[in-house]
């Protein structure tokens, strides 16, 4: 995906999100076919020549994406639950650090659902503190697998966090719209 590409879905993006009461409503950017078409592309670009084996994306709204993100990479999808939904079987789990509402989240994984040999990506929606893609790369590696990145809708982590994720945003919340309707 060239530059002038990306810029365009971001300009899609940007256009069909909507604040609504204060909260990021991301249901009119996943109800555009044009950008459930081009934002898969778009976030998994970065990686494409990181040999991802494995996309993990954490519930709920990154199961779009990261199927989204599987299918232009050609690899599998492994689902992250939150703590209260349902996952049946043995499972490995991790408490996230407190996000950005002081809640900590318990996350977890199959631990047969990666294999060593695994190159996982983590897409989620939205990333502020970082602490659930760190949460999901420990449950990583916890099963073998290998830790790639993370690609992100929204990155408004700091500088260190996404070097240390080696995250790759589309955009950032200031890129986002206020006063849209």
């Amino acid at each position: 995906m060239d530059d002038g590409d990306l810029q365009a879905v971001r300009r899609l993006v940007i256009d069909a999100f909507r604040w609504v009461d204060g909260h990021a409503d991301l249901s009119r950017v996943f109800g555009s076919a044009e950008v459930v078409r081009l934002v898969g592309a778009a976030l998994a670009a970065p990686f494409g020549d990181a040999a991802v084996t494995v996309v993990a994306s954490p519930e709920a709204r990154g199961f779009v994406l990261g199927a989204l993100v599987a299918r232009e990479l050609g690899t599998g999808l492994v689902l992250v639950r939150k703590q209260g939904s349902h996952h049946p079987g043995a499972s490995m789990q991790v408490r996230t650090a407190p996000d950005w509402r002081g809640r900590e989240l318990l996350l977890r994984l199959h631990p047969d659902a990666l294999r060593p040999t695994d190159r996982v990506l983590v897409v989620d929606d939205w990333i502020e503190s970082g602490h659930q893609a760190d949460a999901v790369r420990t449950l990583t590696t916890r099963c073998g697998a290998r830790f790639v990145g993370v690609a992100a809708l929204v990155d408004d982590t700091t500088q260190p966090t996404r070097r240390r994720l080696n995250l790759h945003g589309l955009l950032r919340s200031g890129d986002l719209r206020v006063d849209r309707r």
